[in-house]
């Protein structure tokens, strides 16, 4: 079963590398208003080096919140390998059976391949859902 298939999409390469590129990006001018606020105070013209090292303090900041916002959300993503079953009922006995998924399944069915272990009649597909795994179970 494909990541598409139950809901999530998983993040692509170009993302993270124009992820990369912006916090790179974000540190470099960080840095350089680091820079031009040691130069101003120096230059004894302090308004502009406060308002550049506040500014080099902010983008940093930025960049290491989004940093860890992202690493956090990328730790968490754990694909979930939900198990998909069928559920039939026999049309003769009532016995109830559950089997894996098959391509083709849907609510209503009769199913020619399956017959009732214990009568041997057709078994109707009554519903069909997925088994959640435990450890989401957990989390919830």
């Amino acid at each position: 079963m494909s990541s598409e298939s139950n809901g999530k999409k998983r993040a692509t390469t170009g993302f993270y590398l124009f992820w990369v590129a912006s916090m790179v990006g974000i540190v470099l001018i960080s840095i350089l208003f680091f820079y031009m606020g040691i130069s101003s105070l120096q230059e004894g013209n302090t308004t502009d080096a406060i308002l550049n090292i506040v500014m080099g303090v902010a983008g940093m900041g930025i960049a290491v919140k989004v940093a860890y916002d992202m690493a956090k959300a990328r730790l968490a993503y754990q694909e979930e390998q939900q198990e998909i079953l069928t559920e039939l009922h026999c049309t003769s006995c009532g016995r109830k059976m559950l089997r894996a998924f098959r391509e083709g399944d849907f609510v209503g069915r009769l199913s020619d391949q399956d017959k009732c272990p214990k009568c041997g009649a057709p078994m109707l597909v009554v519903s069909i859902f997925a088994k959640i795994p435990k450890k989401a179970k957990e989390k919830a």
